[in-house]
């Protein structure tokens, strides 16, 4: 919860490393903590039916990630459904953290989108 709200509270883009870390901080874990999740972010596992989801998806539609990583990260995470995603954009892309609409709007703009023909699908609570 402190990473979300120090993101969401951020407005222009601040390294998403040194956010992470912060929180971390905050909460009272040492700032290996946040080295230690940037070391294992390849190994996260998605949920067991998303990845044939997302192909059924991708045979109909363009598929899109926006995410409130870092470029490096994001697309490590990204990688990691084993989907050929048509754009992921970053925060740091973006320059801004989600929720500004930003990163959305340059997402929908790579893609070729209107908002209006966009179906927006949370990956997490």
């Amino acid at each position: 919860m402190a990473y979300l709200k120090a993101t969401y509270g951020c407005g222009r883009y601040r390294p998403y490393e040194t956010l992470v870390e912060e929180a971390a901080l905050q909460v009272g874990l040492s700032k290996h903590a946040a080295a230690e999740l940037d070391a294992r972010l390849g190994k996260l596992q998605p949920w067991p039916e998303a990845k044939a989801v997302l192909e059924f998806l991708k045979s109909h539609y363009k598929l899109g990630i926006v995410t409130n990583c870092s470029e490096r990260l994001g697309h490590i995470a990204a990688d990691v459904l084993g989907i050929p995603f048509d754009v992921v954009i970053t925060s740091e892309k973006a320059g801004f953290y989600k929720p500004d609409p930003a990163p959305y709007r340059l997402a929908l703009d790579t893609l070729g989108v209107d908002a209006s023909h966009a179906v927006f699908v949370a990956g997490s609570a």
